[in-house]
C-alpha cells in the first residue's frame, strides 16, 4: 500500500502552539459556512485533520492568521472534491471561472443571489487576504491563483479528451500549477506580516526554490493519494504516468517517485544554502534578508508538515460531502449567469 511508504525528510517537524484554538473556532465557523449541512459533514472534516495540517505547514502562523489559513484549507479541500466529482466539462469551466472572477472585483463586492457556497466563501477569503498587502503583492497572487484554478478546467477538458502525460516532466509541469502551491507560498507572507520586496517578487531563484519545494510536496502527495484516485479512474498521478510511460509495475513505480523525491528534496536543499550565503553580497538589508529566511524557512516546513499531516489523515480515506452533483451544479451556475444578466 503506497501510503506506507516511509519518506525520510531531514527537515524537524513543527506545529503552531495555537492548533487546538484553531480547532475549536474551525469547528464554530463550519458549521456557518455553507459547506456542512449537519453535523456528520462537520466531522468528516475534521477527520480529515486540516487544522493539524495548516499547524504544521504554518507553524510561525497564530491567532486570527492561523484560522483564516485553516479556512483556506478547508476551501482548497472541498474546491479539489468537487472537480472529482463534476464530469461535466463546460460546468467545470464555467465554475472556474466564476471563482477567477472574484479575484478582479473591489472588496465588500456583493454576492449573487444564489452563488455556489465555494465561490461565496472565496469571495470572503480573498478580500481577507489581500487586505493590506501590497499591489505587488496582490498582482503576484492574483497570477497564481489564476493559474491554479484554470488548471482544473484543463484538466477536465484533458479527461474529456481522454489526453494522458507523454512523460513524467510533463506531469510535473503540469502539477506545479494544479497542486495550488503557489497560492499557498503566497500566503505565506499574509500568514507571517511580512512581504518581499517588489524586486524580489519576481526573484529567479526564489521561484526556483518554490518549483523544486513544489514538486516533492507533489510527488508526496501523489505517493498518498494513488489508491484514492485509482478508485476513481484518475489518470493524474506520478504513479500512473511512471506505469505507462516507463512500464514500470506498481512496487517500482512507488520507488521511482521516491527517489525521485529525494533527487528534488536535495536540489533544494542545495539551492536554498547558495542563495542564502550568497545574500550578503546581493544588496539586502537586514530587514530583507529575515523576510526571505523565513520564507525559505517555510518552503521547508510546508514539505515536511504536508508529509507529517498526511500520515495522520483520512483525507485519502473518506470522501467530504458532495455538495455539487453534476443537476445541481448546472442549476446553480445558470442562477448564476441569469443573477449576473439582470
Amino acid at each position: 500500500m503506497p501510503q506506507t511508504v516511509d519518506l525520510a525528510f531531514d527537515i524537524p517537524s513543527r506545529m503552531s502552539p495555537d492548533v487546538v484554538s484553531c480547532l475549536t473556532r474551525t469547528h464554530a465557523w463550519l458549521g456557518t459556512c455553507g459547506f456542512c449541512p449537519d453535523e456528520e459533514a462537520v466531522a468528516k472534516f475534521e477527520a480529515q485533520k486540516l487544522v493539524s495540517a495548516v499547524a504544521r505547514v504554518w507553524p510561525c502562523a497564530i491567532g486570527d492568521d492561523l484560522l483564516l489559513a485553516s479556512k483556506f484549507y478547508h476551501w482548497y479541500a472541498i474546491f479539489d472534491d468537487l472537480f472529482d466529482t463534476v464530469s461535466d466539462a463546460k460546468a467545470t469551466a464555467a465554475l472556474c471561472h466564476l471563482h477567477i472572477a472574484i479575484l478582479h472585483r473591489p472588496p465588500g463586492d456583493p454576492a449573487a443571489a444564489k452563488e455556489p457556497p465555494t465561490v461565496t466563501v472565496f469571495r470572503e477569503l480573498w478580500d481577507e487576504a489581500r487586505d493590506g498587502m501590497s499591489p505587488a503583492w496582490r498582482h503576484v497572487a492574483i497570477r497564481n491563483w489564476t493559474d491554479y484554478i484554470t488548471a482544473y478546467a484543463a484538466e477536465a477538458r484533458a479527461r474529456a479528451g481522454r489526453r494522458e502525460f507523454p512523460g513524467v516532466e510533463d506531469y510535473l509541469a503540469f502539477r506545479r500549477m494544479s497542486i495550488a502551491m503557489d497560492t499557498c507560498f503566497d500566503l505565506t507572507q499574509r500568514f507571517y506580516h511580512l512581504e518581499l520586496p517588489e524586486a524580489l517578487q519576481y526573484d529567479q531563484r526564489l521561484w526556483t526554490l518554490r518549483g523544486w519545494a513544489t514538486d516533492v510536496i507533489s510527488l508526496t502527495n501523489d505517493l498518498f493519494s494513488v489508491e484514492k484516485e485509482e478508485r476513481q479512474g484518475s489518470a493524474y498521478n506520478i504513479i500512473f504516468v511512471v506505469e505507462r510511460a516507463l512500464g514500470h509495475s506498481r512496487e517500482e513505480a512507488v520507488e521511482y517517485a521516491r527517489q525521485l523525491l529525494y533527487s528534488k528534496l536535495a536540489q533544494f536543499h542545495r539551492a536554498a544554502k547558495e542563495f542564502l550565503e550568497e545574500g550578503d553580497h546581493r544588496g539586502w538589508t537586514a530587514s530583507e534578508a529575515i523576510t526571505i529566511y523565513r520564507i525559505v524557512d517555510n518552503m521547508a516546513d510546508y514539505m515536511r508538515g504536508l508529509y507529517d499531516w498526511q500520515l495522520e489523515s483520512s483525507r485519502y480515506a473518506h470522501p467530504l460531502p458532495d455538495l455539487y452533483p453534476d443537476h445541481l451544479l448546472t442549476s446553480m451556475l445558470q442562477d448564476t449567469q441569469d443573477d449576473h444578466r439582470r
